[in-house]
């Protein structure tokens, strides 16, 4: 996904239906790393010392490149050839991954962020 207002516009969606789920004072920061063969992977980390900022890194060739690149536990080996679809979700720590596998418009609605969202904090509350 190198659509850059769409990827904004999902990362204000995710914001907006996070924000309010949150105790005042808790910040929250999110890198989005496009893919140039499609979707993305969103980090988003949540903490009292967190600034409110959403960045969009230059995009890498493939998710694969992406999960090299960014600390991560949940995949290993040779990356090179994996591919996603729909949303996947990895809870680490302070921090929740979002694979995003494709640039179908309804994966990238203000519906398709709340229910991202939800998914997500499900995961991450079953630590």
């Amino acid at each position: 996904m190198e659509n850059k207002a769409l990827i904004q516009t999902y990362l204000n969606n995710i914001r907006r239906h996070l924000v309010p789920k949150l105790r005042p004072g808790i910040g929250v920061s999110s890198s989005f790393y496009p893919a140039s063969s499609g979707g993305g992977l969103l980090e988003i980390q949540v903490g009292p010392a967190k600034a409110n900022s959403d960045v969009v890194l230059p995009a890498e060739p493939s998710i694969g490149a992406i999960l090299m690149k960014v600390p991560q536990h949940a995949f290993g080996g040779n990356l090179s050839g994996v591919k996603f679809s729909g949303t996947n979700i990895v809870a680490e720590g302070d921090r929740l991954i979002l694979i995003k596998g494709d640039d179908l418009p309804e994966n990238w609605s203000d519906e398709a962020a709340a229910r991202d969202l939800e998914m997500a904090l499900r995961r991450g509350n079953t630590k």
